[in-house]
């Protein structure tokens, strides 16, 4: 967190969130790397800020400490109290909401002695005395993904339930004044008239946010939001050996239109968006949204097995939801008028030249569709396996939006793009770049960080856009899953942060 000098504009103060390593892991505790820090509430007197939050838990898996992942000890929702007074944070008061998920807003009574605190995953505002940080009361029914707070002069406390697209407001006088715990809801005040979102997939975003849903979670810990945020990526890498899986880098859902790539999944491991009922059961302890008769039936329980679509409402929504996610945000590295720049166009020219395209290719940049893995000399031991049996390749990701999605490749083990061109290929397996000047890397890294979906008009001749791969690009990878070509160039760059990102359309969603 940085504190700004309102006269400067300038970083007057750097609050550093320490990753926690050594508390115990518990099903009311546990370790964890502070992640997605979305506001800071000032207490009154202007000494302490609550930061609202999750923590991590990157520490544990069997690839790490031998431990599996559990829905008590995977992601944990967190307050971190910053002492603004000596610019640290107070990590003796860091404050752990049990069977919560994603705090995100945080509002103080007019005397600094009660917070409430807005959880979005969990459908809920919370009440903590603001001097203990103890648990006081929660006020509940106040509609999905609560997301901002308002406490005004009159102990109205306003809440937006920003997925039921209302306000809901209640009468918070007795707790303000310190004589009861009451409330009492006053109203649920609409604020969309004309819903933007298909009614299918406005349900599937909230199901995708909601894990007071013991079908999603029966702690209340985790939501696919936990990692995917409004379908973006948290940056981590999770040990999920313990489910079949290795180490994978959280991918961003932004523009992949559910399975409109092909296979999800760093594995290839799911071809649909309803095998993630595997992970809610598996992972997230959930009930799942299948029952056991259905589960029962063929090979519906196992993923890429009988197909799951139209067994369940609630997974149909979810699937609906991913597959209006198609769009990339705009690449920041573009020239102003959205083009492509001088650099970029030379490194296209470099990108062609390679032999990328035959990996990355289409406007969505990969082969996925076709159902091929590739080792580009990436997959290790940690790699694990692909939902419990035989790894031997990765799924292609595409290239849109990695300009975001730091750390890169399947297991995060590349924090830039040149480390996945240059650090993570020395062999060259991932395409011939050891044959570039440093020039010429920086114009391909330059290319790969402005693709975000935009559709380029064809550079004119004689730029060498349309040049063949040379032979030097030419480049081979083993190639699993589908029919292999002996020239494929090595998955281009298998980057991108996560389990799925995708396409090249545009359209912003709710």
């Amino acid at each position: 967190m940085a504190r700004i000098d309102a006269a400067t504009f300038q970083v007057s103060t750097r609050f550093e969130l320490a990753a926690d390593t050594t508390t115990e892991d518990t099903d009311q505790q546990g370790r964890g790397l502070p992640n997605y820090l979305f506001s800071v509430g000032l207490l009154p007197d202007g000494l302490f800020a609550w930061v609202p939050g999750k923590k991590d838990n990157v520490f544990r898996g069997p690839f790490r400490d031998q431990l599996a992942l559990s829905d008590d000890n995977t992601v944990r929702p967190l307050v971190a109290l910053l002492n603004v007074a000596e610019g640290v944070e107070d990590v003796a008061q860091r404050i752990d909401l049990d069977d919560r998920n994603l705090p995100n807003q945080v509002v103080f009574t007019p005397l600094g002695d009660y917070a409430f605190v807005s959880v979005a995953g969990s459908a809920l505002v919370e009440v903590r005395d603001a001097y203990t940080g103890e648990f006081v009361t929660a006020l509940k029914e106040t509609g999905f993904a609560p997301r901002g707070l308002a406490l005004t002069e009159t102990d109205r406390l306003f809440v937006h339930a920003s997925l039921s697209r209302t306000v809901a407001v209640y009468d918070v006088a007795d707790i303000v004044s310190s004589h009861d715990l009451i409330t009492k809801k006053l109203a649920d005040v609409p604020t969309v008239a004309a819903e933007k979102l298909d009614a299918q997939v406005l349900r599937g975003k909230q199901l995708f946010f909601n894990s007071e849903d013991v079908r999603m979670s029966d702690q209340g810990y985790i939501s696919c939001a936990s990692c995917h945020f409004d379908g973006a990526d948290d940056g981590r890498v999770w040990d999920f050996g313990s489910v079949g899986e290795g180490l994978r880098n959280t991918v961003s859902l932004l523009g992949r239109r559910g399975t409109g790539h092909g296979n999800v999944n760093w594995s290839g491991s799911f071809d649909e968006i309803q095998d993630a009922d595997d992970n809610i059961r598996n992972l997230f302890g959930g009930k799942g949204f299948l029952s056991a008769e259905q589960l029962a039936v063929g090979t519906v329980a196992t993923p890429r097995g009988d197909k799951k679509a139209g067994l369940s409402p609630e997974l149909d929504a979810l699937a609906a939801f991913l597959g209006s996610l198609d769009t990339h945000n705009p690449s920041p590295f573009r020239d102003a008028d959205g083009s492509l720049t001088q650099d970029g166009v030379a490194g296209r020219a470099i990108f062609k030249r390679l032999g990328c395209g035959f990996c990355h290719t289409g406007p969505d940049g990969t082969d996925s569709a076709g159902g091929k893995l590739h080792d580009v000399g990436t997959v290790k031991a940690s790699s694990g396996m692909r939902a419990g049996e035989p790894l031997f390749g990765i799924d292609t990701p595409t290239l849109n939006g990695v300009w975001e999605t730091a750390p890169y490749l399947h297991d995060g083990s590349a924090p830039t793009l040149r480390d996945v061109l240059v650090t993570a290929n020395a062999e060259d397996r991932h395409a011939f770049t050891s044959a570039l000047s440093e020039a010429e890397l920086g114009q391909l890294i330059a290319y790969v960080q402005q693709l975000d979906g935009t559709v380029d008009l064809e550079p004119s001749e004689g730029d060498g856009a349309d040049e063949e791969p040379t032979e030097e690009g030419l480049f081979g990878c083993s190639v699993t899953g589908g029919r292999g070509d002996s020239h494929a160039p090595l998955l281009a760059f298998a980057l991108v942060a996560g389990l799925m990102t995708f396409g090249a359309r545009r359209g912003r969603v709710a």
